[in-house]
């Protein structure tokens, strides 16, 4: 007996037959395809999550920067604190509930970097203590650069409403391999930019300027240094300093030439003067204290380090000494490497300055 359940479950069953011999007159070739709505969600998958592990490499390579800046300028190292603090909210967000509003911010806090980097490796900011002089380029700052575009461009479909609503769990084997190289990459890329830039002055922390302190050697030399010309050094000039415990007074700009350092030493403890010209591409350090940690840069013959091209020996107090160095145009640092008792190097404390060499006038 033929119950009216039974009737409509027949029903049913030739009603989904004919569907699918219709569907597959019309388009046999797309039927094993997956709809368009689950590729869509695929892509926002992969999107989403190459937007998160570049944000989290743009994160990690400020968050390493923020005590360096913060030695040159407070708020720089503020900006950056509040620039990382921001990206791993956004990342949050992403994971949580990617929308239009949370792809805007992610784009703006990602594009501001891009500005302000832009800005200074080309002009120069126009404000803080190294206005108007371009910034070096580094490897932790382009690779920064490189992971906040790309995070624009995985997040720039989602500003459409609705873009990405359907975002599978399950990935084929291309999916999963793209958001596997963009993690490898985000991941060795910012440990290789880290080592590479150790030895720049923007990776200079407090113990690190420690430990160089301790070591660069303290100079012998009472005569002109050596150069690679067979004609000696003839002083069309002199300059005379005078070293205390613990400062150094004397002159601060001269004109390009060959010139002779004479330093007298009117303190107690023996004294000396070491001459390093500054790299064109460094800023001048807007303190004393940062600029004893340029000047301990001097032994690691980075880009950005000092270049000691003169050095006096040690003066005992009351004491003279020279030293004849070819100046070119540019800066130089002036400073004291003798120890304390403590360990300490005199520029440490007090005993460097800045000198400006400009164009000899014809």
């Amino acid at each position: 007996m033929t119950t009216r359940a039974d009737q409509r479950r027949k029903q049913r069953r030739r009603q989904h037959l004919e569907t699918t011999r219709r569907g597959d007159a019309v388009a046999p070739e797309r039927a094993d395809l997956p709809d368009a709505s689950v590729l869509e969600g695929r892509r926002a998958t992969v999107r989403s999550a190459v937007a998160i592990a570049c944000l989290l490499g743009a994160q990690f390579l400020h968050w390493s920067v923020i005590d360096q800046h913060a030695k040159e300028w407070a708020a720089a190292g503020n900006f950056f604190f509040v620039l990382a603090l921001v990206e791993g909210i956004l990342t949050v967000l992403i994971i949580a509930a990617l929308g239009p509003w949370v792809a805007k911010a992610g784009i703006a806090i990602s594009a501001l970097p891009v500005v302000v980097w832009a800005w200074d490796r080309s002009i120069g900011l126009p404000f803080g203590p190294t206005k108007g002089v371009r910034g070096t380029i580094g490897r932790s700052d382009v690779l920064s650069v490189v992971f906040e575009l790309l995070t624009i461009v995985a997040l720039w479909p989602f500003l459409r409403p609705g873009y990405g609503a359907r975002r599978p769990v399950r990935l084929d084997v291309i999916n999963k391999a793209v958001i596997g190289i963009t993690i490898a990459y985000v991941a060795g890329f910012s440990y290789w930019a880290m080592i590479g830039d150790e030895g720049a002055v923007h990776k200079t922390t407090g113990s690190v300027a420690t430990t160089v302190t301790q070591t660069i050697p303290t100079p012998i030399v009472d005569s002109p240094p050596t150069t690679t010309s067979a004609t000696p050094l003839v002083p069309v000039q002199t300059l005379s300093f005078v070293g205390h415990e613990y400062s150094l007074s004397g002159p601060s700009t001269v004109a390009a030439g060959v010139t002779r350092f004479n330093l007298q030493n009117g303190g107690t403890e023996s004294h000396q003067l070491e001459v390093a010209r500054i790299p064109d591409a460094a800023p001048t350090p807007s303190t004393q204290e940062n600029l004893a940690i340029l000047f301990d840069q001097a032994q690691f013959h980075t880009a950005l380090a000092p270049t000691v091209i003169g050095a006096t020996a040690l003066a005992d107090a009351g004491a003279t000494v020279t030293v004849v160095a070819d100046l070119q145009p540019g800066r130089y640092i002036l400073a004291c490497g003798n120890v304390t008792s403590t360990g300490e190097r005199h520029y440490s404390k007090g005993m460097i300055t800045v000198l400006t060499v400009t164009a000899a006038t014809p």
